[in-house]
């Protein structure tokens, strides 16, 4: 028995990767869909790993062109997973009576999806039309939702494995189109792309967790080996954004650990780990800034020998004097982010309290900070950072119980948290699922004991 399911799981995997390598072949992937289906009905829990698997993907699954929202992959395979939970609809329920009143907490984005939609109301003239990133909002809150309502607290982990996975396997494809500009789908140039940092740097983190977590030697060394590829291309995105965003989370995240330590609790990852990490991490910065050095002519060693040493202007006191008195290009930030405090100024002049809604003129603001306080003004931004504070506490909470892995993986995705929030002072990404499946894993593994001292 325990056979057949080691040989579904692998035939699913294989489906996976098929189906977003073959994506652009209707048929083909049509008949990749119906075999995961199968594939779930057999093994239900294998439908929670599709999900955690498609969460590192944003492209179209070819289903459904051009709705008002696009149908991607990650939908049609939470539509599969509620397929399989109805069928099993008695541990449906009892997984929904116990997981609900944890959910609660993402009452606060319903929130915010309410003050948008008001706002638009109030002062926008075209509603429909510009209800759009609103209604994606809301349709990526409550698929978030209805998830957390389908999974228990022990499919986190394995999930969160997909999730690895699905991202390594979107790295070694686009490494194959290094060279070619960007395209609509899996086309996309490493280079200057901000999007594929943000997942590879969240998955990073997450890595981490998963291999002091390991025990098998050689599974050990092959994570080791993933881990080491997947951070190349993540520096070879150019990103300084995810290079101060994964900087960050791996700084939280050895803050977290010496907490836990001092608090005498189980988790964290061991010293040989460390070690063999930062040799990789500063082993890899050195790769790339010694070949800038060496090909000066080449085509990308030297633009990312280039960004990480502008990414250090970040840290420089002096650069950003320089640019905050340049009222013409606003220094190494750049025009746009001036034009947009200026934007950002005339909207809170006139709406300070509700904002004017998601409307594109506050989406395309380069923070998402300025775009919430833009979009909903005071009241959607204090929501939105009450949220964050909320969910950062469960996680805290959900380290009393000293479950070792558990504690290993809350440090992950506290980690992913800061990441996001230090992406967020540059980037406005909210409808990203990877963003989803790591405050829904959080809400998972920190829900028990959170209730408990409650009822204490």
């Amino acid at each position: 028995m325990i056979e057949q399911k080691r040989l579904a799981d692998f035939l699913g995997t294989v489906v996976l990767v098929l189906m977003i390598a073959c994506h652009d072949l209707f048929y083909v992937t049509l008949v990749l869909w119906l075999l995961l289906a199968i594939i779930c009905l057999r093994n239900p829990k294998f439908a929670i790993h599709s999900v955690f698997f498609f969460s590192s993907f944003f492209m179209s699954s070819n289903f459904f062109q051009n709705p008002l929202v696009t149908v991607k992959h990650f939908h049609l395979a939470l539509a599969i997973l509620f397929f399989v939970s109805m069928i099993q609809w008695k541990q449906t329920l009892d997984n929904v009576k116990k997981n609900w009143r944890a959910s609660l907490i993402l009452i606060f984005w319903m929130a915010l999806i309410a003050i948008s939609a008001f706002s638009l109301l109030r002062v926008s003239d075209g509603f429909g039309q510009n209800f759009r990133t609103t209604g994606n909002l809301l349709l990526t809150v409550l698929c978030a939702w209805l998830f957390f309502l389908l999974i228990k607290k022990e499919d986190v982990i394995p999930g969160l494995g997909f999730l690895v996975f699905g991202t390594c396997v979107r790295a070694f494809l686009s490494i194959l189109f290094l060279w070619q500009i960007s395209g609509p789908y899996l086309e996309e140039a490493v280079l200057y792309n901000n999007h594929l940092g943000f997942y590879f740097s969240m998955a990073l983190l997450c890595f981490l967790s998963f291999i002091a977590v390991i025990k098998n030697r050689f599974l050990k060394q092959f994570s080791i080996a993933a881990f080491f590829f997947l951070f190349y291309v993540f520096l070879l995105t150019g990103s300084r954004t995810g290079y101060v965003g994964f900087f960050g989370g791996l700084v939280s995240f050895t803050i977290i650990q010496k907490w836990l330590q001092k608090k005498r609790f189980s988790g964290g990852v061991p010293r040989t780990i460390w070690l063999i990490l930062s040799s990789i991490f500063l082993g890899s910065v050195l790769i790339l800034l010694v070949a800038g050095y060496l090909f000066p002519d080449g085509y990308i060693f030297p633009i990312i020998s280039s960004r990480l040493w502008m990414t250090l202007n970040l840290f420089t006191p002096s650069q950003w004097k320089i640019a905050l008195s340049d009222k013409q290009n606003f220094g190494f930030l750049g025009y746009y982010r001036l034009e947009q405090f200026q934007v950002l100024g005339e909207i809170l002049k006139q709406h300070p309290v509700l904002g004017i809604g998601l409307v594109k003129q506050v989406t395309n603001f380069h923070s998402l900070y300025l775009m919430f306080l833009g979009a909903t003004g005071l009241t959607g931004l204090i929501t939105f950072l009450f949220f964050c504070v909320s969910w950062m506490r469960r996680m805290f909470h959900g380290m009393v119980s000293d479950d070792g892995n558990g504690n290993l993986f809350r440090m992950a995705l506290m980690s992913c948290m800061v990441c996001w929030l230090c992406y967020s002072i540059a980037e406005s990404f909210f409808l990203q699922f990877n963003i989803w499946i790591m405050i829904v894993s959080g809400i998972a593994l920190s829900k028990s004991v959170l209730f408990e001292r409650k009822l204490v």
